[in-house]
């Protein structure tokens, strides 16, 4: 037997000798998104280097509720002359049906952060750093009232109508949704669904936990078990259907 396991063990010894390759997915490469309110259908946004030789690059648009994104990768839409230089010149192209301009991105942009975010203005035909500042409180009011009613609902199908419980709910709901909410708004703007439905997951189990020990020590209009089965209850709701609205709204 000594035979054997010796000759295994210098054969495991030898592997990392071994000159193989390996292949790794990793997280999107770095990139701007262009932001758009209520786009029309035909809007086509470009990117163009100042490069005479150099191809227009069609950036791919994708719809969320009232808002339009326009990405632009870096590694995908440089050509491999550019790499390693910082500051580019660049120009955005926008064509629609009725009517159509140029503006200046600022080159800055390949070297300002792993992912940008500009916000383009039809009418004023302008471009602007980071996204408008009603945005995010918008969002936040809106994600928060349809967790409300969602739950709210279930909280009283199970026959909870005392004050004092509708006060608990809304106090535990506004601290998880809180950090829920810090989450969503850290998020990028057109990541892949399976990161941002991942995190959301992760944080509504968490929250699942907090909501049943909270309920349970804090609902005693229908006693313990009652508590605890609303919490998870209305979080069930919540995860399957306030996650459906949230894959259709923007983030």
């Amino acid at each position: 037997m000594k035979k054997p396991v010796r000759l295994f063990l210098a054969l495991l010894l030898l592997v990392p000798l071994l000159p193989l390759t390996a292949a790794a997915n990793s997280a999107e490469p770095p990139c701007f998104t262009i932001l758009v309110v209520d786009p029309p259908q035909e809007l086509e946004l470009s990117v163009q280097l100042s490069d005479a030789g150099c191809e227009r690059v069609l950036l791919h648009g994708h719809r969320k509720g009232w808002e339009g994104y326009y990405r632009f990768y870096y590694s995908y839409g440089l050509p491999r002359e550019w790499e390693g230089k910082p500051s580019p010149d660049l120009t955005l192209q926008v064509s629609w049906p009725d009517g159509s301009f140029q503006l200046p991105l600022p080159g800055e942009l390949l070297g300002a952060r792993y992912n940008n975010i500009l916000t383009l203005d039809l009418k004023g035909q302008s471009l602007t750093s980071g996204e408008p500042a009603w945005r995010g409180p918008l969002l936040v009011s809106l994600r928060v009232t349809l967790t409300l009613l969602i739950e709210g609902m279930v909280l009283y199908l199970m026959g909870y109508r005392q004050r004092k419980s509708w006060l608990i709910f809304l106090l535990v709901n506004l601290i998880t949704q809180g950090g829920l909410n810090l989450m969503l708004n850290r998020a990028d703007l057109l990541s892949s669904g399976v990161y941002w439905m991942l995190g959301y997951g992760l944080m509504e189990l968490l929250i699942f936990g907090i909501e049943a020990i909270a309920y349970a020590l804090l609902l005693r209009e229908k006693g313990t078990g009652r508590a605890a089965a609303a919490a998870f209850t209305a979080n069930a709701a919540s995860l399957v259907l306030g996650g459906f609205l949230l894959s259709q709204l923007p983030i």
